[in-house]
């Protein structure tokens, strides 16, 4: 039986670097950042800073390199709080990076990433750490590890803890391994994932509504997908919509959908039902804004209390 209500993150840890520039330089053509700004980054430690952020206890299983980075982040994660006993370098690996450069007016970054140390993280270091998984109420699995990891840390999770819950994150959507989705509770998509199950470019809620459709079949439990304006949720036994879902944007644009993750997590390691640990990751979400770097900005407790006394958007299904 799971008891240990510390959400454990598996996946991707990287070095963050934001370039403020003028513009895109053309080829050889050298361009001045105005600033840059070193952050931890990547899904799973965004993710488990955020739940310490909205008041949990987080863990998490992964690799950085062997490196100046590596030790930073290292550094920087114990400091917020996190339990960083399964998090060990790779030697001679340097730790993943994600560059992202920004440009004035510029709605959307270019983002360039190179996995290093992520690339290395392999069931064997899944099986290694098995002891992670143990009596965990709730883990969250990144698809940004090899296909094969993904699975043995998805299959780790229901064996060590047989009455947990399996979150997964699963962008690329394209990489994951067919018998996965029927092994999680619930399903994360985002708009790319959206566009490559129906493959349309520029999917609509009618797309969205296909794709979850499609997961559904495909053997997952359920499937929820955070919206500009609402979210999407889809089981076996019906459709709800929360708010004014629109997917004609991007649906991860403020950088939110870990915060919406790390809150999803938290609301259901409450034992509250999906709606309304829905209702309450989307608030989160919604308050989250673009900070220095590449990380967002979390939402006070007071903020969100207030906001889900007094706003009636999520108060309707259908």
């Amino acid at each position: 039986m799971a008891e240990n209500d510390q959400i454990l993150f598996v996946g991707n840890i990287d070095m963050g670097i934001s370039l403020e520039i003028e513009k895109i330089p053309g080829r050889w053509e050298a361009q001045r950042a105005t600033e840059a700004v070193y952050t931890t980054d990547g899904r799973a430690s965004r993710q488990a800073v955020a739940a310490i952020g909205l008041g949990g206890r987080a863990a998490i299983l992964g690799r950085v390199g062997d490196d100046d980075f590596g030790r930073r982040i290292l550094s920087d994660l114990t400091a917020r709080g996190v339990d960083t006993a399964g998090l060990s370098p790779v030697p001679g690996s340097p730790t993943g990076l994600v560059l992202l450069c920004r440009t004035p007016g510029d709605a959307a970054p270019h983002i360039i990433s190179s996995p290093g140390a992520n690339a290395q993280f392999g069931p064997d270091y899944v099986r290694q750490n098995s002891g992670l998984f143990a009596g965990r109420a709730m883990t969250v699995v990144v698809n940004q590890m090899p296909p094969e990891t993904v699975l043995a840390a998805v299959q780790t999770a229901r064996r060590q803890a047989p009455g947990g819950t399996v979150i997964l994150d699963p962008s690329p959507i394209e990489s994951l391994p067919a018998e996965l989705l029927a092994q999680v509770d619930v399903v994360l998509p985002d708009e790319w994932d959206i566009a490559h199950l129906t493959g349309c470019g520029t999917p609509t809620m009618g797309h969205a509504r296909l794709a979850l459709s499609r997961l559904l079949e495909q053997g997952a439990r359920a499937v929820v997908l955070k919206c500009e304006g609402g979210a999407l949720i889809a089981t076996a036994n019906e459709f709800i919509t929360l708010g004014e879902c629109d997917i004609s944007e991007a649906v991860d644009k403020n950088g939110d959908k870990d915060i919406f993750i790390a809150a999803l997590c938290m609301a259901l390691s409450q034992r509250q039902a999906l709606y309304p640990a829905v209702v309450y990751a989307r608030a989160a979400a919604m308050f989250s804004r673009a900070a220095r770097g590449i990380s967002a900005r979390l939402p006070t407790q007071r903020q969100l209390q207030n906001y889900l006394k007094k706003n009636p958007l999520f108060k309707s299904r259908g």
